[in-house]
């Protein structure tokens, strides 16, 4: 069948195509999206890739966490610190006149610094793992709405990661202890390829010490996917909150187990 053409004569393609109907390369890191989903009814609400123009700064550490990853420590040149009002949010990063993508804050809101898990792969992703303190990189203001853990309050506090998710998740859970009362018991659910990969080593003996659940699934393992440990440990939803950073899928099954009792934060 052929694709309709426009009055000009050319080829209508889909949104995103060049022109032509020729696709778009799609970039290395896709831009995040943030929700929450409370109950039966819940608004979405979807948050633009697109903010402020990005501010120059210098890397101030660069610390390798598990294998391939490392974490930036940024100087705050821009002020961007009072944007940085909830865990989850992320920033358009990229080395100074390189692509930028989106990347998720590992920092947690009252630090005095921002910080981010980068995966050396593709670009900006290659170039950032590999920058030395000292180096220029662009960053724009924290954007998006965070997670609202607000709608865990008062509930035990189940908290999912795959890969890299477990950098806004590390802000989550950070957040959540410099407020423990508000929350319930708090378990961590991590899902990564082997121990080789984790990103968050150093801070599993604190979390342990302060009574955090931590359960790390891998990949390599035969064991499933950390979504139906998940599910096959926690029977009952209807006293718990999920906040779930990663992988699409990993919401996808715990909507459906939450099956609208309790609320599923997500930051995919």
């Amino acid at each position: 069948m052929m694709r309709p053409r426009t009055r000009r004569g050319g080829v209508r393609g889909r949104p995103g195509d060049r022109p032509g109907g020729r696709p778009m390369a799609r970039p290395p890191n896709r831009a995040y999206t943030f929700w929450i989903l409370a109950a039966p009814g819940s608004k979405i609400v979807a948050v633009p890739a697109l903010g402020p123009a990005p501010m120059k700064t210098k890397v101030l550490e660069a610390m390798p966490l598990g294998e391939g990853q490392t974490r930036l420590v940024l100087e705050d040149t821009g002020g961007y610190l009072a944007s940085h009002v909830q865990p989850g949010q992320y920033c358009m990063l990229g080395m100074a006149k390189g692509p930028a993508s989106p990347f998720a804050l590992m920092s947690t809101p009252n630090e005095a610094s921002l910080s981010f898990l980068i995966r050396d792969q593709g670009e900006p992703g290659q170039s950032l793992a590999a920058a030395q303190p000292g180096d220029e990189v662009e960053v724009g203001s924290p954007q998006g709405p965070g997670f609202d853990l607000a709608a865990c309050a008062g509930r035990d506090v189940v908290l999912v990661a795959t890969g890299t998710g477990i950098a806004p998740i590390r802000a989550a859970l950070t957040s959540m202890l410099q407020d423990r009362g508000t929350y319930g018991a708090i378990s961590l659910y991590y899902g990564l390829r082997n121990r080789s990969h984790c990103a968050v080593e150093e801070e599993l003996p604190a979390w342990i010490e302060a009574g955090i659940s931590v359960r790390l699934h891998f990949s390599d393992s035969c064991e499933g996917y950390v979504q139906d440990r998940v599910t096959a440990e926690l029977a009952d939803p209807s006293t718990r909150a999920y906040v779930v950073a990663g992988h699409r899928g990993v919401a996808d099954v715990l909507r459906a187990h939450a099956n609208g009792q309790g609320p599923v934060v997500e930051n995919l």
